[in-house]
């Protein structure tokens, strides 16, 4: 039943969007054990030759389950990655699957891969921007309860940590378990039981305690403190 949705929303996407599409990638909890055949979305990242915005509403609305991301053309992808879009290039080169690919999007992954993402090149702005995106989750984190709670902050935080990582290592790494052993940051060192419990926890699907709430903001704030000061040394 799962597969037989996504398939249905991808023929729909090739016959309507014809030679405009370039490429689909499913990423997120249905390339991971994190997957729930009957609550979880597809996260797709949509790359097309010219904006398409009108059509992915309409999309959106008729496979409520599909949630798109990005849908973006090449030279946006590649504008993104420049500004310290570390999701997009980990999906794009690492964690994403590919649904459907043509020769442009093949050679704008090589492009990817060959170029890769720095941090020590991002503008003052960027760097901002990237520090108020993931300040940004904390604020969304009120709106959050129960496994969405759990889910949402370990993912936010294992972003961080995989920036950290690349940073101070010049690996892309997405195991928790290595992160954690190679990342040099004190708030890993003190919280390391804890970090594991709530990977622990996310894949089971359950809930942290209230008190592991209570702890989860202030580490997520020290980890963007942390990847804050690594983006200063840059300046």
């Amino acid at each position: 039943m799962t597969s037989l949705y996504l398939k249905n929303a991808l023929d729909y996407l090739t016959l309507n969007l014809g030679e405009n599409l370039l490429g689909v990638i499913i990423y997120g909890s249905y390339t991971t054990s994190h997957f729930d055949a009957n609550l979880s979305d597809f996260d797709l990242i949509i790359i097309v030759k010219k904006d398409v915005s009108a059509f992915i509403e309409s999309f959106s609305a008729i496979f409520p389950r599909i949630s798109v991301q990005l849908c973006l053309s090449p030279a946006d992808i590649v504008e993104k990655i420049q500004k310290g879009g570390w999701n997009t290039y980990l999906v794009l080169t690492n964690t994403g699957t590919i649904l459907y690919d043509s020769e442009q999007f093949l050679q704008l992954r090589d492009e990817i891969r060959k170029n890769g993402i720095s941090f020590k090149n991002l503008s003052l702005s960027d760097k901002a921007n990237l520090i108020k995106k993931f300040r940004g989750n904390i604020r969304e984190l009120k709106d959050k309860t129960g496994y969405n709670y759990t889910k949402y902050f370990y993912y936010s935080l294992l972003r961080v940590i995989q920036i950290l990582h690349f940073i101070q290592t010049g690996k892309v790494e997405t195991d928790l378990k290595v992160l954690l052993r190679e990342c040099d940051e004190v708030f890993i060192k003190r919280n390391l039981g804890f970090l594991l419990a709530v990977q622990r926890a996310v894949l089971k699907r359950e809930r942290i305690s209230e008190k592991e709430v209570d702890m989860s903001k202030g580490i997520l704030e020290e980890a963007i403190k942390a990847l804050e000061t690594e983006l200063n040394l840059f300046s």
